[in-house]
């Protein structure tokens, strides 16, 4: 770390790595750049600072109600946001799979439509499958984990189902 940053800018750079939202973030980085000691990029920076943040409160007013709109940096600031966005905007649901006795494989879940029931999940495994379900059971949305449930029980983001064929 340089030894000529300000007690100022170590207090913006902790609020900024704080920050939540992209204009919380935006807000922290022009307080860093006002009390950063000058040099020749800085003033760089600060002019693509503005252009940025003219542009995503642009993006913000013309879009913001109809899609999210999210600002990402070159650094990877912002991926995180913009993939529980897409997440949400896709409206689907993860289900993770366990075979009975074993644990359940939280690598590779299934996606669904939000809404879709135990047996379109079945389904979407193999097709033979929500034939020959005798019971599921299912860890998360249920009263209790590891209850046997009905095929029409809807399914929640996050559940785990067992299927005993």
């Amino acid at each position: 770390m340089p030894a000529n940053l300000t007690p100022q800018y170590l207090e913006a750079e902790r609020n900024f790595r704080q920050a939540k939202t992209t204009l919380e973030k935006i807000a922290c980085l022009e307080d860093m750049l006002a009390v950063i000691p000058r040099h020749k990029g800085t003033e760089h920076l600060q002019a693509d600072l503005d252009d940025g943040s003219r542009n995503f409160q642009e993006l913000q007013s013309r879009y913001g109600a109809r899609l999210p709109v999210i600002a990402i940096s070159a650094l990877g600031i912002g991926l995180d946001e913009l993939k529980k966005q897409i997440f949400q905007v896709l409206d689907v649901i993860r289900v993770y799979t366990k075979e009975p006795g074993g644990k359940p494989d939280m690598a590779e879940p299934i996606l669904l439509e939000r809404g879709s029931t135990l047996e379109m999940a079945a389904a979407s495994i193999h097709k033979s499958f929500a034939m020959r379900m005798k019971y599921p059971r299912i860890w998360g949305s249920g009263k209790f984990d590891g209850v046997a449930v009905k095929r029409d029980h809807v399914l929640q983001d996050g559940d785990i189902i067992e299927l005993h064929l």
